[in-house]
C-alpha cells in the first residue's frame, strides 16, 4: 500500500548500535534489517540510519533498501549525545521527512517532525534502578522527547499506562503501543554445540539467564537461591551478559564459596550462533527481573521450546501470557521452587514447550516494522509532508 504520493523519507538514529550489540541497539538492528525486507517501491518509503564508525553490524551489513551513514566517531554516551543533538539534526535537515528516535534520547531542536520509542519509565516508577547522573539524564530528557515527539511509540500496553500515570499531561492520542519482535528460533550446529560444552565446560543440564548484570535485572536474588535453596544444591546456572552498572550481583557468589562457584558459569557476551546453541542445550531459562518495558529474553527461550521462569509482573503477563511459570521476584524461596518445577516436571515442561512455541509466533519483527510504517505516514500526513 502506497502511504503518501511522493516518497516518505525516514531518518534513523541508530547511534546506539555499537561494536557488541544488545538491548536499544539489538532493537534498532533488528527493526532496520525488518525494515530492508519489507520496504519497496510500492511503500512509497525511503529509509536512510545514521550510526556511528563503531556500528561494525550495520556498516558491514549490506542492505537493499535501506541506506546505511556512519557520521564518524566512537559509540560512548557523550559523543553519541553531542552528534544527536548537534550533528544529526543539520545533516537530515531538507534530506528527511520524519526521523525516529528508538530511545527516549532525542535532539532538543529538531529540523523535522520525530516520532521517538520510549521502551520503559523505570527511572520514574523505581529510581533505585538507575545511577544518579542517569536518573537526572532522563528526568532532564523524557520531557523533552514527549514533548517534542508527533508520536510516542511504547512496547506494551503496560508501558503506555506507566508513561500516561507518571507524565499526566501527555496527549493519551500521541502514545501508540507496538509490540516488538523476535527473531525464528535459529538451528545450532552441533559443532558449535560441542565447542561450547567444551569451552565452558557444560554439565548435562543447567538453567540458563540472560540479562546485562544491573539491580533491576534482580541477578542477586537468583544468586541467593542457587546458593541457599536445598532444592537447587545440585544444579547449575549459566549466566550470559554484559556487566551493567552498581554492586556487581557476582559478589553474591563470594559469599558462598567454592560450594557456589563451581556452579555458577558467566560467559559474559555471547555471539548469536553461541546463544542459539546455549537455547538449544539448556534445560530450563529464567528471567526474574523487576522491572522490565516488554521483555524479550523470555519469549526467545519460548521460541526454541524451552520452559521459562519468569517474574510475576503485569508486563510479563501481558507479553507471556500463561506460557510460563510466574514467581514472586522478591522471594528467593520461592524462585528456588519454581526452578526445582522447571526442571522436573515432565507433563508442565512438554506442555509449556509445545504451547510457548505457537505463542512467540504472534511476535515478528516484519509485524513492528510494518506498523512502525504505518506510524511514519500517518506522523507525515498530519502535517502536511
Amino acid at each position: 500500500m502506497n502511504i503518501i504520493n511522493d516518497p516518505l523519507r525516514i531518518a534513523i538514529d541508530a547511534m546506539q548500535v555499537g561494536a557488541s550489540p544488545a538491548g536499544i541497539g539489538r532493537y534498532i538492528i533488528e527493526l532496520i534489517q525488518a525494515f530492508d525486507e519489507c520496504v519497496d517501491d510500492s511503500t512509497g518509503v525511503e529509509i536512510t540510519a545514521y550510526t556511528s564508525a563503531s556500528s561494525h553490524a550495520l556498516i558491514t551489513w549490506k542492505p537493499s533498501r535501506v541506506k546505511v551513514v556512519a557520521i564518524g566517531g566512537a559509540g560512548d554516551t557523550k559523543r553519541r549525545i553531542f552528534k544527536q543533538q548537534y550533528v544529526l539534526p543539520g545533516m537530515i535537515n531538507g534530506s528527511a521527512d520524519i526521523i525516529h528516535y528508538p530511545d527516549y534520547l532525542t535532539a532538543v531542536r529538531n529540523t523535522v517532525r520525530a516520532v521517538v520509542t520510549i521502551h520503559d519509565v523505570a527511572f520514574a516508577s523505581d529510581p533505585r534502578f538507575y545511577t544518579r547522573p542517569q536518573r537526572i539524564l532522563r528526568k532532564v530528557m523524557h520531557p523533552v522527547a514527549l514533548r517534542s515527539a508527533e508520536t510516542i511509540v511504547v512496547d506494551s500496553h503496560f508501558t503506555r499506562r506507566e508513561l500516561l500515570r507518571y507524565f499526566p499531561g501527555v496527549d493519551q492520542d500521541k502514545v501508540r503501543v507496538v509490540y516488538l519482535g523476535i527473531s525464528p528460533a535459529q538451528v545450532s550446529s552441533e559443532a558449535v554445540r560441542a565447542e561450547l560444552r567444551a569451552r565452558l565446560r557444560l554439565p548435562d543440564r543447567f538453567i540458563l539467564s540472560v540479562c546485562t548484570r544491573e539491580p533491576r535485572k534482580n541477578l542477586d536474588r537468583l544468586l541467593h537461591a542457587f546458593g541457599r535453596c536445598p532444592e537447587l544444591s545440585d544444579e547449575h546456572l549459566v549466566l550470559v551478559g554484559g556487566a551493567g552498572w552498581g554492586q556487581d550481583s557476582l559478589a553474591v557468589i563470594k559469599e558462598y564459596g567454592p560450594t557456589l562457584a563451581r556452579r555458577v558459569i558467566v560467559t559474559g557476551y555471547v555471539s548469536e550462533p553461541e546463544l542459539a546453541a546455549l537455547y538449544h542445550m539448556t534445560s530450563a531459562f529464567v528471567y526474574i527481573s523487576l522491572h522490565e518495558g516488554f521483555g524479550l529474553p523470555p519469549l526467545e527461550a519460548l521460541s526454541h521450546g524451552v520452559p521459562v521462569v519468569a517474574s510475576d509482573i503485569p508486563v510479563l503477563h501481558e507479553v507471556i501470557g500463561d506460557n510460563a511459570l510466574f514467581v514472586d521476584p522478591h522471594d528467593i524461596d520461592h524462585i528456588g521452587a519454581g526452578l526445582r518445577t522447571a526442571l522436573d516436571s515432565h507433563d508442565w515442561r512438554g506442555k509449556f514447550a509445545r504451547r510457548g512455541q505457537q505463542h512467540v509466533q504472534r511476535y515478528t519483527w516484519r509485524q513492528c516494522a510494518t506498523e512502525m510504517l504505518s506510524i511514519y505516514g500517518e506522523a507525515a500526513a498530519r502535517n502536511g509532508n
